[in-house]
């Protein structure tokens, strides 16, 4: 029955001549016009990505990235990666660098940020399922290639069935 499920319409298949490793994926490019002209004298410019991307890629198993990049004068960049895992990052570049990698949060939003600007971020993250833990909303700011949490807002499992307490921390 192929009314009720999921069906192939669009497949993308990437194949290397070679050993594959991470990185590799198959994916969408979108290009744009950007100067007018006849057929033959059209200029295309890439406007953006959409690829899946190899996390993990050992031959006998392959875990993939969805990645999401936009072009700045044709240039792609990342701008939003959702991982094998669920986790999703969106924003620049990852504290260990490269990629919008969400740094082992469930949801990472991050917006350019150096000391004496007004952008943050915001960070959800936490195990409500462990006694003392649980998730935060974390007020960060970042400057000189490094992260700090100046405030924080959370929930702090006391008990069993979401028993616990809201708290409210600032850096000292």
């Amino acid at each position: 029955n192929t009314t009720t499920v999921d069906k192939d319409i669009l497949k993308i298949v990437a194949k290397s001549s070679g050993t594959t490793g991470v990185g590799f994926g198959g994916g969408i490019q979108f290009q744009s016009q950007r100067e007018t002209g006849n057929e033959s004298g059209v200029v295309l410019q890439n406007a953006g990505e959409i690829y899946a991307e190899a996390e993990t890629n050992s031959g006998t198993n392959l875990s993939s990235a969805l990645v999401f990049r936009t072009a700045t004068h044709g240039v792609p960049s990342e701008k939003l990666r959702i991982t094998n895992t669920g986790e999703v990052g969106m924003g620049l570049t990852s504290t260990n660098g490269g990629t919008c990698d969400p740094d082992d949060n469930q949801l990472l939003i991050r917006a350019a940020s150096t000391v004496g600007t007004n952008k943050g971020h915001i960070m959800l993250t936490g195990d409500s399922a462990t006694v003392d833990e649980g998730p935060q909303i974390v007020f960060s700011e970042s400057g000189s290639g490094s992260n700090f949490a100046g405030a924080y807002i959370g929930f702090r499992r006391t008990g069993s069935g979401g028993i616990g307490d809201l708290v409210f921390g600032t850096r000292e």
